[in-house]
C-alpha cells in the first residue's frame, strides 16, 4: 500500500495475455478522483478502450475493480465490479456488471485496487495471484468444464483459501448472455462479461492475499459500521418480500433452505442455501429461481438453476429469452422443428436441458440465439420483433420493473449504458417495497406521510413516490443515478440495500441515506461534505456519458422501444397488457422529462452529450478537450 493512503492499496495489476507480461501500476491519483469500482472502471475504459474496439478484440480490456471499502468491516463490502466493452448490448458498448461473494476482498488483500486483463492467450489459461506472485498457467485441462468443477479443481491444486472467478461453456463459446461466475451462484451476469473472458482464452482467475486494508480513522469507522449494521438487520431483502412471482421463490426457499448465506461482510443474508433432494446444493436469490417463475415443478426449477450456474449463463436473460420465444411458439412464429427445441415440454428439465444445449453449443437456430435475442428477432420477422420489444425495452437488455408505470425507471432506461436494474433498486426499495409491502413481518408499511418524508430526504421531492406522474422524475432519476455510481464505486451492495433510505430499526422507519459518505470519509480520511459527495457521483456518471457519446450515443438513442408508448395493434403482441394491464407511457411527457433531464444535467438539448461547461465544472477538462477534438461538443 502507498504510504499515507488509506482504504485503497494504491496499486493496480496488469496482465497481458498476448505477451505474458505482468506489471504493477499506481492507482493513487486515479482512485482519489474516481473512487474505485465503476468510477475507476469508467476512467480506464475512457483511457484504454477505443470506440472502434470490438468486444472480442485482444485490445479490449477486462477490468476487475475494487473500492476503498472492499474487504473492510463496512456492511456488504464483498462486492466487486467488472467493466469492459460488452457484447450483450446491442450495439456493443462499454459497460459494467457487479459480482458478490469474496473474490473482491481477496484481490484487495493481495494488494490490488484493480486487475486489468488485456490481450489474448494462444491457449486456455488461468491467472493465479498470491500477493505479489502472479502467474499465467496452462488451463487446457479446465477448458470445457463447468464452473463448479473448475473451481473444485483449482482449489484441489492451489488450496482452499484461493477465491476464484471463472467461466463455463457459455463463456467459452462466446454467448452474449454468458456470465463470470464465482462460488455457487455469484455472477457478473449482465451484458456478456463471460464471453469477453472466453474471447481471451481466459478460463479463470484465482487469488489469495495475506494483506489488510488500512483505515484512516479506525474508531470512527467501526462506530459507523456498527450503526449501519443495526439499520440493516432484518432488512426485507432477506426474504424478498414483494408480491407476484417472487412469492414463489420465497415458498421454495422456505421449503428447501438449510441456512442463509451472505457475501463477504454482509449482515443481511439474502441468499438461501438450498439442499434439494438428489441434486447439487447451491445458493438462490430472487431470479436465481427463474424457472419457478414460468410454472415449473420444484425439481425442474432447481435443475434449471443449477445447470445455468454450471454453464455460466445470465439467468435474467435466459428467463426473458425463453418467455419471449415461448410466446413466439404459441403464436406460430417458430416451431419445434425449426428451432430444435421441444416447446411442448416447456417448464420441464428436458426442455431446459435441450434449450441450453442448443444455444450453448450453437446448434442451428441456437447459433443465432447465442448472439442475442435482438438478432434472433430480426431474423424471425416483424411479429417476433414486436413480441421481443415487450421483453427487451432497449439495447437487448431484459426488463425489470415496469417502464409503463414508473417514469423514473423509464428515464433511467433511456439514459443508461445497460439495463438500470441496480439504479432502479434505489427507488423501488423505498417507493415500492417500503411504501406498499415492507415490512410484512413487522407492524406494517410506511404510511403516506412517512413515505413522502423519506422521499424528500433522499431525492429532494415528495413527488418522487407518486409513481404515475412525470413531475420531478427527471430530478429523481439524476439523484438515483449519481448515488448508484457512488455506491458501485465504493463498492457496496446494489440489491436494494444502499442507500439506506428506510430501515425497520429506525425511528419512523428512517434510515441513513448518508451512510456511504460517512463510511468513505472515515475509511480514507478524505473528508467531503454532502454537496461535494453528490458532485463526485455526478462526475462519475458524466464520465460514463462521455464514453457513450464517443461510441455514437445521441439523443435519439436515449429512449426505449416504441412498444411502451402505444397499445400494440397486434393481438399477439398485446399479451403483456392482457396479463397485467398498465398505462401506456406518454411519449410527449417523456420527451419533456428527457429535456428537463438534459437541462438539469448540463447536457446539450440537441444531442444529450454533456457540455464543456459541465465537464469542466466536474474536473473533466481532459474529457471535454477530447470530445471537442472529436467534434462532439
Amino acid at each position: 500500500m502507498s504510504k499515507g493512503l488509506y482504504g485503497w492499496t494504491g496499486q493496480m495489476l496488469r496482465v497481458d495475455l498476448s505477451s505474458g507480461k505482468i506489471s504493477k501500476e499506481s492507482s493513487e491519483e486515479l482512485v482519489k478522483k474516481f473512487i474505485g469500482g465503476i468510477g475507476l472502471g469508467a476512467k480506464l475504459m475512457w483511457d484504454e478502450i477505443s470506440p472502434e474496439t470490438h468486444p472480442f478484440d485482444p485490445e479490449n480490456k477486462l477490468l476487475l475493480l475494487n473500492g476503498p471499502l472492499t474487504g473492510t468491516l463496512a456492511p456488504t463490502s464483498g462486492r466487486m465490479e467488472v467493466c469492459t466493452k460488452a457484447p450483450g448490448n446491442d450495439p456493443a458498448a462499454c459497460t459494467r456488471s457487479g459480482i458478490g461473494g469474496s473474490f473482491g476482498p481477496e484481490l484487495k488483500y493481495a494488494g490490488y485496487d484493480a486487475l486489468i486483463v488485456q490481450g489474448k492467450a494462444e491457449k486456455p489459461v488461468l491467472i493465479v495471484i498470491k500477493d505479489g506472485d502472479v502467474k499465467i498457467k496452462d488451463a487446457r485441462n479446465l477448458w470445457g468444464k463447468d464452473t463448479y468443477d473448475t473451481q473444485k479443481e483449482i482449489c484441489s491444486e492451489h488450496g482452499r483459501n484461493f477465491k476464484t472467478v471463472c467461466i463455463g461453456p457459455a463463456g467459452e463459446n462466446l454467448l452474449t448472455c454468458s456470465a463470470i461466475m464465482s462460488g455457487s451462484g455469484y455472477a457478473a451476469a449482465k451484458t456478456g462479461m463471460g464471453a469477453v473472458m472466453g474471447s481471451k482464452n481466459l478460463k479463470a482467475i484465482s487469488v489469495v492475499g495475506t494483506g489488510r486494508v488500512e483505515i484512516a480513522r479506525k474508531d470512527e469507522f467501526i462506530d459507523i459500521c456498527m450503526n449501519t449494521r443495526k439499520l440493516l438487520i432484518n432488512h426485507p431483502v432477506k426474504k424478498w418480500t414483494t408480491q407476484g412471482p417472487v412469492d414463489v421463490s420465497v415458498r421454495f426457499a422456505d421449503t428447501y433452505r438449510t441456512k442463509h448465506n451472505s457475501c463477504f461482510g454482509c449482515p443481511i443474508g439474502c441468499r438461501s442455501w438450498i439442499e434439494f433432494p438428489g441434486m447439487d446444493p447451491g445458493e438462490m436469490m430472487c431470479l436465481a429461481s427463474f424457472y419457478l417463475w414460468v410454472g415449473a415443478e420444484d425439481n425442474d426449477a432447481w435443475h434449471g438453476k443449477v445447470i445455468t450456474d454450471k454453464i455460466g449463463i445470465c439467468q435474467y436473460t435466459v428467463y426473458d429469452m425463453i418467455r419471449w420465444l415461448n410466446e413466439c411458439y404459441k403464436a406460430g412464429v417458430i416451431t419445434e422443428e425449426g428451432t430444435g427445441i421441444p416447446w411442448s415440454k416447456f417448464g420441464t428439465s428436458d426442455f431446459i436441458d435441450i434449450f441450453l444445449d442448443v444455444i450453448v453449443n450453437r446448434k442451428g437456430f441456437g447459433d443465432v440465439l447465442a448472439n442475442g435475442a435482438s438478432k434472433a428477432a430480426a431474423q424471425l420477422g416483424d411479429e417476433a420483433v414486436e413480441l421481443y420489444k415487450s421483453f427487451f425495452p432497449a439495447r437487448n437488455q431484459s426488463q425489470h420493473y415496469s417502464i409503463r408505470a414508473y417514469p423514473e425507471v423509464l428515464m433511467q432506461w433511456a439514459t443508461d449504458s445497460r439495463d438500470p436494474l441496480s439504479d432502479a433498486h434505489d427507488w423501488i426499495c423505498l417507493a415500492y417495497w417500503a411504501g406498499t409491502y415492507w415490512p410484512r413481518d413487522q407492524k406494517g408499511a410506511l404510511n403516506p406521510e412517512q413515505l413522502k418524508a423519506r422521499a424528500k430526504e433522499a431525492w429532494g421531492t415528495e413527488k418522487a413516490v407518486d409513481s404515475f406522474t412525470y413531475e420531478d422524475k427527471a430530478q429523481t432519476a439524476i439523484i438515483v443515478q449519481n448515488m448508484s455510481r457512488l455506491k458501485n464505486s465504493l463498492v457496496l451492495c446494489d440489491w436494494s440495500v444502499f442507500p439506506i433510505n428506510s430501515s425497520p430499526n429506525g425511528k419512523d422507519y428512517k434510515g441513513d441515506p448518508d451512510a456511504e459518505r460517512k463510511l468513505y470519509c472515515a475509511a480514507t480520511g478524505e473528508d467531503v461534505d454532502k454537496q461535494e459527495w453528490l458532485k463526485i457521483g455526478e462526475r462519475l456518471f458524466n464520465m460514463e456519458r462521455a464514453i457513450m457519446a464517443r461510441e455514437g450515443r445521441r439523443k435519439e438513442n436515449d429512449t426505449v422501444e416504441d412498444y411502451y408508448f402505444r397499445v400494440p395493434e397486434s393481438e399477439v403482441a398485446a399479451w403483456e397488457l392482457k396479463r397485467d394491464p398498465l398505462p401506456v407511457a406518454d411519449y410527449d411527457k417523456f420527451v419533456r422529462m428527457r429535456d428537463e433531464y438534459y437541462t438539469l444535467r448540463g447536457a446539450n438539448l440537441d444531442t444529450g452529450i454533456p457540455s464543456r461547461e459541465k465537464l469542466e465544472e466536474l474536473d473533466l477538462k481532459d474529457v471535454a478537450d477530447q470530445l471537442s477534438e472529436d467534434g462532439l461538443i
